[in-house]
């Protein structure tokens, strides 16, 4: 699909000061998202949004639709992975879905860190 996001790329520290970072200060493709999940090696951030449609409905129904807004929200959902690469070094592996303009800041923040590595759709 247009909006999926698999993508790897080499960053420097050991993977939990790596992940301590970016769960204190994310980078800045996670500035709109929320921290929904954290686990022993990764971090799951969401963003909620509407669509077009959505918004239709909410105009169209005299606001009406507001009542449903929480059944009729879609999310974009990301979970990056934090693996060691080597001595010093961490592997993040990002997986899910984003809005374009967000894969393509994704895609500035894997060249910033030498350009991705293995995986590598959507971005």
């Amino acid at each position: 699909m247009a909006d999926e996001v698999n993508l790897q790329f080499v960053m420097t520290g050991l993977p939990a000061q790596v992940m301590a970072d970016w769960r204190a200060n994310p980078p800045a493709p996670f500035g709109d998202f929320d921290l929904v999940d954290e686990s022993v090696e990764s971090l799951t951030y969401e963003q909620h949004y509407y669509d077009w449609p959505q918004k239709i409905m909410f105009v169209a129904s005299l606001g009406f639709a507001l009542l449903f807004k929480g059944f009729m929200r879609s999310v974009f959902r990301m979970t990056v992975r934090f693996d060691p690469e080597g001595t010093s070094r961490t592997k993040a592996t990002i997986i899910g879905k984003a809005h374009p303009k967000t894969r393509l800041v994704l895609g500035q923040l894997a060249a910033e860190h030498g350009g991705p590595v293995g995986l590598r759709v959507g971005v």
